[in-house]
């Protein structure tokens, strides 16, 4: 069985979620300089009168089970980092 076939056979799993369309594609970028590609869903289009729309507008990333593992620690070292420098 090829890399691909089992790639495809995999179900992705959310990761990360936030409100804010930034966030999400910071946690994007940095899960894609660690070699881990992702997705976000729930991206809305631009619109000239932004509106809140709650859990409507969440943004949820999304990676392969077999990356999640260490998507998660990616993101609890980039979180933990961020709060250290924030005190």
């Amino acid at each position: 069985m090829s890399k691909e076939t089992d790639l495809a056979k995999q179900k992705l799993v959310r990761v990360y979620s936030t409100h804010d369309e930034l966030e999400a594609r910071m946690v994007e970028d940095l899960l894609r300089n660690a070699g881990i590609e992702s997705m976000i869903t729930g991206e809305m289009l631009p619109s000239l009168y932004p509106t809140n729309m709650g859990d409507l507008a969440n943004r949820d990333i999304l990676v392969l089970e077999s990356e999640a593992e260490e998507a998660n620690r990616i993101i609890a070292e980039q979180h933990g980092a961020r709060r250290q420098t924030e005190e």
